[in-house]
């Protein structure tokens, strides 16, 4: 890992957290059946007037054939996303990963999800799925520190 650091950004609306921590997951398309490509960065933050926690998530996918290979002609969904802790889904990624093929675009997408404490998403497990079949799956991994990276 690189020592330089990177400079923090500015968060409208939203204040970093005590936790140093993200989190990351990759699928590679030598490892899945559909040959997809992607990634979803994980980090913790709080909304200004709420005490609670939250995840802020960014990421990209695509296919062999581009963003168009997420979507059915009439915009549905080919593929959905889902947070698995065990065999117990915990959330529903679709919608924030695949929201107009371009979540790494404007706008990032908060989840009620923690990355540091007793119910961390670190070591979850992500599967992607097409019609119910398991197309890929993959676990999320703690990134030290954002200022190490």
């Amino acid at each position: 890992m690189s020592k330089h650091k990177l400079p923090k950004q500015k968060m409208s609306k939203q204040q970093e957290t005590d936790c140093n921590m993200g989190a990351i997951v990759k699928f590679i398309p030598d490892y899945n059946l559909d040959e997809l490509w992607g990634i979803i960065i994980f980090s913790e933050v709080s909304l200004k007037g709420n005490p609670q926690k939250q995840t802020k998530i960014d990421g990209t996918f695509t296919t062999p054939i581009g963003f168009e290979g997420l979507k059915t002609i009439d915009g549905e969904y080919i593929y959905t996303i889902e947070l698995f802790n065990g065999d117990k889904k915990v959330y529903d990624l679709t919608e924030p990963i695949f929201n107009g093929a371009a979540i790494h675009g404007n706008e990032s997408k908060i989840a009620n999800l923690t990355i540091c404490g007793q119910n961390s998403i670190i070591g979850k497990t992500v599967v992607i799925k097409r019609d119910e079949e398991e197309i890929a799956t993959a676990n999320i991994a703690g990134l030290g520190t954002f200022n190490e990276i």
